[in-house]
């Protein structure tokens, strides 16, 4: 059996068969980058995303056609990537090792940006209150922004793991904000009593708006009424999801109103059951 496996070359063709299934994976993850830089080219971000997804599908295909033909003749086989390396001057062990570093390090940075993407895609899809002329300016990771909450004397406001928008929305954008008996009333008289923080969310309770908004006591100890307000003209803000702080969940879509808050309210604000 050991004799017969060496004379037809079966770990050769094995590892073939193993890079062929990794360069249809690397295809597949050049593929969504493709979609979602396609989807996405309206804020800014997609062509480089598509054009990454390109290469990366590439990449993708060379291995897969690669190890299918290393599967075939149980012999190894140059990728194209080797190939073109060696015809630049690198040696075969070089020109290897570029091949090997490009296989790995590409498709993990095509997985972060997918990441990255999650935070985006809203916008490519229309999806919420969000119109097409939303302009993206920068993408962060919420642990950073934490940081610099921290930093400036704040309590953390957005979800480890995820990703926080900065972005510019324009006029008649609609937001839920949930505000006190006086704020309320302060809005019914013209006064522009808005917070600092919104949400897209339905906003159904107080109890969702303490354990979802996580609006502590110490930031807002009434939080009664919900008002929907709108912006009057192009507005900066951050956009991400609310993260946890004491008992409460958070986890929802909320904004952060940056600079002057070009806000008006919408209607009469409601009354919010306690549940």
């Amino acid at each position: 059996m050991a004799q017969w496996a060496s004379d037809v070359h079966l770990g050769t063709r094995a590892l073939g068969l193993l890079q062929a299934v990794g360069g249809v994976g690397e295809a597949a993850l050049g593929g969504t980058l493709v979609a979602g830089g396609a989807a996405t080219s309206e804020v800014g971000v997609g062509i480089p995303i598509a054009a990454g997804g390109y290469g990366l599908a590439l990449l993708g295909a060379d291995q897969t056609s690669t190890g299918f033909r290393r599967m075939w003749t149980g012999e190894y086989q140059p990728s194209m990537v080797e190939t073109v390396a060696r015809a630049a001057g690198a040696s075969p062990q070089q020109a290897a090792l570029i091949d090997a570093t490009l296989n790995i390090a590409a498709p993990i940075k095509g997985a972060a940006v997918i990441q990255e993407m999650r935070a985006i895609a809203p916008y490519a899809a229309g999806a919420g209150i969000v119109g097409n002329s939303t302009t993206l300016l920068e993408v962060n990771s919420a642990e950073s922004m934490n940081e610099a909450m921290i930093a400036a004397g704040n309590k953390p406001a957005w979800l480890r793991g995820t990703s926080v928008s900065t972005e510019i929305v324009p006029q008649g954008t609609q937001y839920q904000m949930v505000v006190s008996e006086g704020q309320a009333k302060a809005l019914l008289r013209g006064e522009p009593a808005f917070g600092g923080f919104a949400t897209t969310e339905t906003v159904t309770s107080q109890a969702f708006a303490r354990d979802k908004l996580v609006i502590l006591d110490e930031f807002k100890s009434d939080v009664s009424y919900v008002a929907t307000v709108e912006t009057t003209s192009n507005q900066t803000l951050n956009r991400g999801l609310t993260g946890p702080l004491g008992n409460y969940t958070g986890q929802v879509e909320q904004v952060e109103f940056l600079g002057q808050r070009n806000l008006q309210l919408v209607g009469q604000p409601k009354l919010l059951p306690k549940w």
